[in-house]
C-alpha cells in the first residue's frame, strides 16, 4: 500500500444526494457485512451509514462514494471532526467518532490501513452524570418499616440499628 502524504484538506459537504447517499465504498460495504454478522440493531446500522456518510463526505469533497482508503489519515479526520464537531451536540460527536474508530479498527485488521488515526482525534468527554436520589416517599416507607418495629417482641428487631443504617446509608448518599 503506498502511503499518501497526510492532508487536513476538508471541504464543506454539500446536501447529499440520492446518489451519494446509496453508492458506497466496497471496502465499507465488506465492514458492514461484517457488523452484521454480530446481529446489530437496525438502528445501529443505520448510524454507521449516517456517520460514514457524514465524515466521508467531508474528506472526499462531498461525495462519500469516492473516498478512498488513503485518504483516512490523522490529518483529514482531525479536520473532518473538527468541522463535524461545529454544528453537531457532543453526543452525536460521540457515536460518529465510535463509528469511525470501529471502521479503522476493521481496516486495519484486514491489513488495509496502516494504522487507525482515530487514537490521534479528539473527541468530546462524557458528562458526569450524578445518580438521582431516592424519592421522599420510599425514604418514607423505609422510615415507617422501622417504627412499626418499635414494640416487636423478637430479638432481632432491634429499631435503632436499622434506623442508623438507614440514615447512615441516606447520608452517605445511597441512591
Amino acid at each position: 500500500m503506498v502511503a499518501r502524504p497526510e492532508s487536513s484538506h476538508v471541504s464543506p459537504a454539500p446536501a447529499a444526494t440520492e446518489a451519494s447517499v446509496c453508492a458506497l465504498p466496497d471496502w465499507f460495504v465488506d465492514f458492514l457485512n461484517d457488523r452484521q454478522t454480530r446481529k446489530p440493531s437496525a438502528h445501529t446500522m443505520k448510524a454507521y451509514h449516517q456517520d460514514f456518510v457524514s465524515i466521508a463526505a467531508l474528506i472526499a469533497d462531498g461525495d462519500p462514494a469516492t473516498l478512498t482508503i488513503s485518504e483516512i489519515n490523522k490529518g483529514s479526520m482531525r479536520a473532518a471532526f473538527a468541522t463535524f464537531a461545529r454544528d453537531h451536540e457532543p453526543a452525536s460527536i460521540r457515536r460518529c467518532w465510535s463509528t469511525w474508530n470501529v471502521l479503522c479498527t476493521f481496516l486495519f485488521t484486514a491489513e488495509l490501513l496502516a494504522a487507525n488515526p482515530m487514537a490521534l482525534v479528539g473527541r468530546p468527554k462524557l458528562a458526569r452524570s450524578l445518580p438521582k436520589a431516592l424519592p421522599r416517599t420510599a425514604v418514607g416507607s423505609l422510615l415507617q418499616s422501622v417504627a412499626k418495629d418499635v414494640d416487636s417482641a423478637r430479638r432481632t428487631d432491634w429499631v435503632e440499628r436499622d434506623l442508623a443504617i438507614i440514615l447512615t446509608a441516606l447520608l452517605a448518599g445511597l441512591r
